[in-house]
C-alpha cells in the first residue's frame, strides 16, 4: 500500500476490457482473503458513529461485511437508510440536500463527529453530504469513488441506464460541485487495477493539505473486502483528524487551485444570474437585526438559496418525513449571544431564515409544533454559516 498526492494531467481512458472482465473472480478472491485476515493487530475503535453508503446498484446487504468489520473494531455503524442505490432521482443537488438532512437526523443523538464512508458512487454521496452538514462530520473516506470522472471514464453506463432509467449525464455546474473537495479531512482509497473506474478519477484536483490519497491493489467490486483497504480504513478511523485550516500560509494558492476556484465562481455567477428575477421576500428588522424569511414555493426557495451566501447566517427547517424530508414553516426562533442574552426573535414564515448578525458565538432555539431544537452557531467575519434544524416526523 502506498500514499500519493499526485494529480493526473489529462483525462484518462476507462479501464481495459480485460480488467473489467476479471472483476468477478478478483472480487471472489478478495472476499476469501478478508475471511482469513488477521484483525488482531488493527487499532480498536473509539465508538464514534460511521455512516456507510453503498455503490450503484447495491444496497445495505452488499455492505454487510464492511459494516460488520467496523462494528468488530468498536465503532457505531449505520447503513445509509435508503435501501437500493439506483442513483440520484430528480434534481441532483436537491436530492443530495435531502439525503444530508436524513443523515443529520440519523446521527443527531451523537455528540462526537461522524465519519462518512462510501464505496464507489456511495463515496460521492459521502463527500456531498459532508458539505451540507460540515460541523457534524469528523472525516470522509471514499473507496474507489470517481468524483472527478467524466461519464466516458467509467464502465457503468449501461448499468446506470438500467437502474436509473436515463443515460448518465454531467453538466458543468454539477461537475464543478462534485470535484470540489470537502472542507473536512478526506481520504480517497483507489486502485490502478480498478476494472470499473479509471483510477485517475479518484484523485482530488488541486492542492488540498487535508485530502489524502491511498493506493492499493484491488478490484473495484471487491474493494470493500480487500484486506489492504480494510487496514487503511481502520488506520484512518483511529486517527484524531484536525479540521483543515483554510488560511494555512504554508500552502499558498497554486494556479491550478485558482483556476478551479474561478470555474466554481463562474458557475455560481451563472446560477445566480439565472434566478436574478425570481421573487424574494422583503427584508425585515427585529430590533437592530435584519432578516429575511420565506421559501414557500420553488421559485422563492430557489431565490433565497441564491442569495444566502451573502448573509452571515442561514437557518433551514425541515421535518424528517419518509421517504424524503419536508420543509417546515411557522418556526419560532430565538437567538442568544454568548452572554445568554436574546438578540433576535421571530417566527419564520417559511423553511429558510437569513439573519444578519455580527461575528460571534450564538445559541439558536427553534420551536416547531411544540418541540424545541437547540444548536450552537459560530458567525465568522466574511463567511456564510448554514445550520439545518430537522424535527422527527412525529413533530409534523
Amino acid at each position: 500500500m502506498m500514499t500519493t498526492t499526485s494529480t493526473p494531467a489529462v483525462p484518462a481512458p476507462p479501464p481495459s476490457v480485460k480488467l473489467f472482465g476479471l472483476e468477478p473472480i478478483r472480487a471472489a478472491f478478495e472476499y476469501a482473503s478478508m475471511r482469513r485476515m488477521n484483525r488482531q493487530q488493527l487499532p480498536r475503535g473509539d465508538g464514534h458513529p460511521i455512516v456507510v453508503f453503498p455503490g450503484l446498484a447495491s444496497d445495505g446487504k452488499t455492505m454487510t461485511a464492511l459494516r460488520d468489520f467496523l462494528r468488530d473494531l468498536g465503532y457505531t455503524v449505520y447503513d445509509w437508510g435508503r435501501g437500493y442505490n439506483n442513483g440520484p432521482q430528480g434534481d441532483t443537488s436537491e436530492w443530495l440536500r435531502e439525503l444530508a438532512l436524513d443523515i443529520q437526523q440519523m446521527v443527531s443523538a451523537h455528540t462526537e463527529g461522524v465519519t462518512l464512508l462510501g464505496w464507489s458512487l456511495g463515496g460521492i454521496y459521502a463527500r456531498e453530504v459532508s458539505k451540507h452538514i460540515k460541523p457534524a462530520v469528523r472525516q470522509v473516506i471514499t473507496i474507489g469513488s470517481p468524483f472527478a470522472a467524466e461519464p466516458t471514464q467509467v464502465r457503468v453506463g449501461l448499468l446506470w441506464r438500467w437502474v436509473n432509467g436515463r443515460p448518465m449525464q454531467l453538466d458543468d455546474a454539477l461537475r464543478t460541485q462534485l470535484q470540489t473537495a470537502p472542507e473536512v479531512p478526506t481520504t480517497s482509497i483507489y486502485s490502478r487495477t480498478d476494472g470499473v473506474v479509471a483510477w485517475q478519477t479518484c484523485i482530488q484536483p488541486g492542492e488540498h493539505p487535508h485530502v489524502e490519497h491511498v493506493e492499493v491493489e484491488a478490484s473495484h467490486c471487491g474493494m470493500c473486502w480487500n484486506p489492504s483497504v480494510l487496514r487503511a480504513v481502520a488506520e484512518r478511523l483511529h486517527r484524531q483528524p484536525k479540521k483543515p485550516d483554510r488560511h494555512d500560509k504554508e500552502h499558498p494558492m497554486t494556479m491550478k487551485t485558482l483556476r478551479n476556484r474561478f470555474v466554481a465562481a463562474a458557475a455560481l455567477c451563472a446560477f445566480g444570474a439565472t434566478f436574478a428575477q425570481a421573487p424574494l421576500p422583503a427584508v425585515k428588522r427585529s430590533g437592530a437585526v435584519e432578516y429575511l424569511s420565506g421559501g414557500i414555493g420553488s421559485d422563492e426557495s430557489t431565490a433565497i438559496k441564491a442569495v444566502s451566501t451573502q448573509w452571515p447566517l442561514t437557518l433551514e427547517f425541515a421535518v424528517n418525513t419518509q421517504p424524503r424530508a419536508d420543509y417546515a414553516s411557522d418556526v419560532q426562533v430565538t437567538i442568544r449571544d454568548a452572554h445568554d442574552t436574546a438578540v433576535f426573535q421571530t417566527t419564520s414564515s417559511g423553511p429558510f431564515l437569513l439573519v444578519k448578525l455580527p461575528p460571534g458565538q450564538y445559541k439558536v432555539d427553534a420551536q416547531y409544533q411544540g418541540k424545541t431544537l437547540r444548536q450552537a452557531v459560530t458567525v465568522a467575519q466574511g463567511k456564510a454559516a448554514h445550520e439545518s434544524f430537522v424535527w422527527p416526523a412525529s413533530a409534523g
